[in-house]
């Protein structure tokens, strides 16, 4: 353990073994010529750099109106997630911090109450391309800060910069990719600072006309009462229009949008038709049998997201999925046979007590690597039914499939590639029905690898509304635009 200042953790979710790997090594790190490493890293009321590369196998926390600052060339790869709370600063100056995860969003950066996040020539990234995410909330009346300036500074492989409460954000040249905001969050994106923006409407009702995505965007976006998003000579790589409880939005002139949708949970048994939302193209059009209302005129709505919840009954053809969430009891139907649909399964998870069901829909792996996973069950009891994903009649070899705690799988005249699937629980279940595996020419360093899997606890699972460890909502990809209220 690194350790500065003499403290405990404050919650038990925190707590772990703490090994002391590496005895009055916090003093010493400036000194070292060879790099560090030790189990967990706590810098508890006082100021500690790290000039030198050094693994931290555990856990980091910074605390107390203590500081951690990260210089001088080195990387500080960290297999464990880094809180940063009461009035702690985390600084990355020139130098690299390495999320070392083993599978999608198993860690992840949270900046509480009146703490900060500064990254000045700064890079975060993930040791392999697993994502982590980054969250900023208010804690004991205290609201967090995130500041990214120098046009080195890159936040990359993450699932979202996830923005609750009061918190701000500003860029300043650099690169923060996905950046979400909500609630009565404060952000700009600046001098040439580039993000794909996700625009949180819970509720709420907005007029979007346009939204211009490439370089040199200037505008303020906002929601009377809640959030501001200042961009001036931004680059905006994309929009993500996120509807919930009952919001009514709708943009015009606009390229480049994700639609995400997520449904109230009462919608009732009807089954609920999506069809021919999105396009390559500009089109006009309205959805509103999900719970909210989307109106667009003249845009190019290229994704659309689906999120559902309760006992909500939807089937989506004749368009392009890029995520697709089922959780609760809630009823999720991809695709027929009668119909063009293609699926991203840039998240696509069921849930619970939900039903997830694929049939005669294109994989597509252009943008991402597709993956789907049938998961834990929060609220179903052990020995009952739970979350089950089905696929039919589908060409699977690129799509990674992960079955989970309780989860099943079903694979109904479907060809796969036996190297893509996981069962890592005991409790798991994949049903393989008249379905081919597709193993032709398969190496022998391809068989290894097959077989190293089905012992590994690797796992692709994001629940994208409830981050595991906060109960917080979430996210996700996508001129002179202007936002304003209607009555």
């Amino acid at each position: 353990m690194i350790t500065g200042g003499a403290s405990s953790f404050p919650r038990a979710r925190r707590a772990r073994s703490l090994l002391l790997l590496c005895p009055l090594l916090c003093p010493a790190l400036l000194a070292c010529s060879t790099p560090a490493s030790a189990e967990d890293l706590i810098v508890d009321g006082v100021t500690q750099s790290i000039a030198v590369d050094t693994t931290i196998a555990g856990q980091v926390m910074v605390m107390n109106g203590g500081e951690l600052i990260i210089t001088n060339g080195a990387t500080l790869r960290v297999s464990g997630p880094v809180f940063v709370e009461t009035g702690g600063t985390l600084r990355i100056a020139d130098a690299t911090l390495v999320m070392d995860l083993e599978y999608d969003e198993q860690h992840w950066i949270d900046i509480a109450g009146g703490s900060r996040l500064v990254l000045a020539n700064g890079v975060i990234r993930s040791a392999d391309g697993r994502q982590y995410w980054i969250e900023l909330h208010p804690e004991d009346g205290g609201q967090p800060s995130m500041e990214v300036s120098g046009a080195a500074s890159w936040v990359t492989q993450h699932s979202g910069i996830r923005s609750f409460g009061a918190a701000q954000i500003t860029v300043t040249d650099g690169n923060v990719e996905e950046l979400q905001v909500r609630d009565q969050v404060t952000a700009s994106v600046t001098s040439g600072g580039a993000a794909y923006v996700v625009l949180f409407f819970d509720g709420t009702t907005a007029s979007l006309d346009p939204l211009d995505t490439g370089t040199g965007i200037t505008n303020t976006l906002g929601v009377p009462g809640g959030w501001t998003l200042e961009l001036v000579d931004a680059v905006v790589d994309g929009y993500q229009i996120d509807l919930a409880n009952g919001a009514d939005v709708s943009v015009a002139n606009a390229d480049g949008v994700v639609l995400s949708v997520h449904t109230p949970g009462d919608l009732g048994t009807e089954l609920q038709v999506v069809s021919g939302v999105t396009s390559d193209g500009y089109a006009s059009g309205v959805l509103d049998n999900l719970g909210s209302r989307f109106t667009w005129s003249d845009a190019n709505i290229a994704l659309l997201n689906v999120y559902l919840f309760g006992t909500d009954r939807v089937l989506l053809r004749n368009l392009h999925v890029n995520e697709a969430n089922a959780q609760d009891r809630s009823e999720l139907i991809i695709g027929a046979l009668d119909a063009t649909t293609w699926l991203n399964c840039n998240l696509c998870q069921v849930y619970d007590n939900a039903t997830f069901t694929v049939e005669n829909a294109i994989i597509d792996n252009r943008d991402n690597v597709p993956s789907a996973t049938s998961s834990y069950a929060d609220l179903v009891p052990a020995g009952q039914s739970h979350g089950v994903m089905s696929f039919r009649g589908m060409d699977l070899t690129e799509l990674y499939l992960t079955a989970r705690e309780h989860g099943t799988i079903n694979l109904v005249d479907c060809t796969y590639d036996p190297t893509k699937i996981e069962k890592i629980d005991p409790t798991a279940t994949i049903n393989y029905v008249s379905s081919v595996p597709a193993v032709a020419g398969l190496s022998a360093a391809a068989l290894l690898a097959f077989l190293a899997r089905r012992f590994a606890t690797r796992c692709r699972s994001r629940r994208p509304h409830t981050p595991v460890a906060t109960g917080r909502p979430l996210r996700r990809p996508g001129g002179v635009a202007s936002l304003s209220s209607r009555a």
